[in-house]
């Protein structure tokens, strides 16, 4: 009887434990802000098919110049656009209000190289776009 009892309080821990856990991840799939960033050539065409990359460091420091360390990276859609849905936890808003993100085109055979970039500043719930022309 007392295995019994034992074994039953196990498993609900668990359960308690396993079900906890799930809602943290469903709260962070919220989506609470996106930045569109919209990627043209010289005459002002849409490119399809260019890895936009974005990084939480400005283009000048070694941190937010270089593929490697790049939050995220987004391949553009037919329309150009590289879409970057932030959730709650991209954001890490504690002190501030909002948050600044900094968006990088890379040449493809050179990553040295940066063909153009952007930086955009987003409160949690807001929608943006910007346009990088390279």
């Amino acid at each position: 009887m007392r295995e019994n009892k034992f074994l039953l309080i196990s498993i609900l821990a668990l359960f308690i434990v396993f079900a906890s856990c799930k809602k943290d991840e469903e709260e962070d799939d919220i989506v609470s802000s996106k930045i569109s960033i919209i990627i043209k050539n010289q005459s002002g065409e849409k490119q399809k098919g260019i890895i936009v990359y974005m990084f939480d460091k400005s283009i000048s420091s070694p941190f937010g110049n270089d593929p490697l360390f790049s939050k995220r990276e987004v391949v553009t859609n037919s329309d150009g656009i590289a879409t970057f849905e932030l959730r709650t936890f991209d954001l890490e808003i504690i002190n501030t209000p909002q948050k600044t993100f900094y968006f990088v085109v890379f040449d493809e055979l050179n990553e040295n190289v940066i063909l153009g970039h952007t930086a955009v500043t987003i409160k949690e719930g807001e929608t943006k776009s910007e346009i990088i022309v390279i």
